[in-house]
């Protein structure tokens, strides 16, 4: 039974990390795409990346469920899915961090001033904007960047991972 629980986890661990590996590859060539046409403040960009997220963890839960015989308990879709969605933020982040801090040192500025005209082209005050440039400049040094990047994905990832692991749970009988 040991033996059988260890493989589970070491499956989970490896299915997890592949295929998060690939949605962090993934996701950092679209980001670094919309960075380098200037292009990244664009809404749309989020929800193809929670779509994508949220895709790849079902297909890393179904792919583990089929190796381990047909079964997955809750844990071990938990695992699963959080592990895809950590390493593809790690991944992803890893990957921006290095574009925008060593190739293109200019282009998080540019996101941050298009972003401020739209919020003032929407109407907000000179006041609010000023408080979410001064916020965001707060957020920009690499190191703040990755945490609060790894945090927010793990956070949303872990829910995403038990409603997923929920859905596709298929405890062996005993």
């Amino acid at each position: 039974m040991q033996d059988q629980e260890t493989n589970g986890y070491q499956l989970a661990r490896s299915i997890g990390l592949k295929y998060g590996g690939w949605l962090g590859l993934g996701l950092g060539a679209v980001t670094i795409v919309l960075y380098a046409v200037d292009a990244f403040s664009n809404q749309w960009e989020i929800g193809v990346s929670v779509s994508a997220m949220l895709l790849i963890m079902l297909a890393a839960m179904l792919t583990f469920r089929k190796s381990n015989g047909g079964f997955m308990t809750l844990g071990q879709g938990f695992r699963v899915g959080l592990t895809t969605a950590v390493m593809a933020a790690l991944v992803n982040t890893v990957m921006t961090q290095i574009y925008t801090q060593l190739i293109d040192t200019e282009a998080t500025q540019r996101a941050l001033d298009r972003s401020s005209q739209r919020m003032l082209q929407a109407g907000e005050s000179v006041d609010r904007v000023s408080l979410y440039v001064q916020f965001m400049e707060k957020l920009a040094p690499p190191h703040i960047a990755i945490a609060a990047t790894l945090i927010t994905v793990a956070f949303f990832g872990a829910i995403a991972a038990l409603i997923l692991g929920m859905l596709l749970k298929q405890n062996p009988r005993q």
